[in-house]
């Protein structure tokens, strides 16, 4: 069955725009299923309804939006989320500015990390198709999740991510790790008060045990988002790190917490970093197992951005023993 579009149309510069880079961007929206209109900066084109987000490159060595863009970001359609690729490095791998109107792709510009950005760009404005079957996606400003679960049973339904924001209290990922978990509104409520309380780890994680089990995971970002707080208590379930911040980019958490038996661990965030985790009956009867991550496929795919390292963990797992299922977090 086709998969359905996405509920508005991509804008694409072609004045600032061509080549290879400009196949990129077209491949990308219709591996979106995301309509496309292609615009030559002559005049306002006439539309039923406005487009969700515009896309165009940044000239070499400019330090300003042309200001064609300006005015059809302003005038003829106010409000137009605009996403510059840029052949230059930035401070980060993407840099969202203005509220998130104004987005900037640095380099490496690839298939991958375009798809990565306009995903959640067009989850941001409710505009991006819905998850295919077996994958759940959760959004907010500061994280993105999503499982995929393939082979579900009713014992084993899968990795369900539960997101869990309260003002001031950072946001949290709970997921299931033995089956899906549910909580009540008063239990999440004790949740994110415990994990902002001022207390040893060893003391937290007492407390964890006791409120949320031995088969529920916990990622938590600060309200600064500044850390990760991280309950694994199952490390025969993989749960892994890429940053592009630390050195090694990537390692596997899961394996640190089997040696150390210590499920409770902070790490410094960054935008950009990828959690993912893989798990299932097969994986956890293997009581964890080594994965080389310093290069490879696994390795480039986690450089894509979330949303592709989905698809390619998706693929991955096709041939795992099921039921499996898989998750991924990214900071944002």
């Amino acid at each position: 069955m086709p998969r359905p579009e996405a509920a508005g149309r991509v804008l694409i510069a072609l004045q600032h725009l061509s080549g290879p880079l400009l196949k990129q961007v077209e491949t990308a929206c219709r591996e979106l299923c995301a309509p496309t209109l292609l615009w030559d900066g002559n005049e306002s084109p006439p539309l039923p309804r406005p487009p969700v987000l515009a896309i165009a490159a940044l000239e070499v060595g400019s330090r300003r939006v042309p200001e064609d863009l300006v005015r059809l970001v302003t005038r003829s359609f106010p409000g137009l989320p605009l996403l510059l690729l840029c052949n230059e490095s930035l401070t980060r791998s993407s840099i969202s500015l203005q509220d998130g109107r104004l987005t900037l792709l640095g380099p490496r510009i690839s298939l991958g990390r375009l798809k990565s950005q306009l995903h959640l760009m067009l989850m941001e404005r409710q505009a991006a198709p819905p998850p295919e079957p077996g994958r759940e996606e959760i959004l907010s400003p500061a994280v993105w999740a999503a499982s995929v679960t393939l082979g579900a049973t009713e014992a084993e339904p899968g990795w369900i991510p539960r997101l869990v924001e309260e003002p001031g209290q950072g946001c949290s990922v709970l997921i299931g790790l033995s089956g899906a978990t549910s909580f009540s509104p008063a239990k999440l409520s004790e949740i994110s008060a415990l994990l902002l309380r001022e207390e040893p780890l060893e003391v937290k994680e007492s407390a964890l045990k006791t409120v949320v089990g031995a088969h529920s995971g916990i990622l938590h970002l600060s309200p600064e988002g500044d850390e990760l707080l991280c309950y694994w208590p199952d490390p025969t379930q993989w749960l892994g790190l890429y940053s592009a911040q630390r050195l090694p980019a990537a390692t596997l958490l899961s394996q640190s917490i089997l040696k150390t038996g210590a499920p409770l661990f902070r790490l410094a965030a960054h935008a950009g970093d990828l959690l993912f985790g893989i798990g299932g009956p097969a994986w956890s009867r293997a009581g964890g197992r080594t994965v080389p991550l310093g290069s490879g496929p696994l390795r480039d795919a986690l450089g894509e951005g979330g949303p592709s390292f989905l698809d390619y963990l998706s693929h991955r797992l096709a041939a795992a023993a099921k039921p499996v299922f898989g998750l991924v977090l990214e900071v944002r």
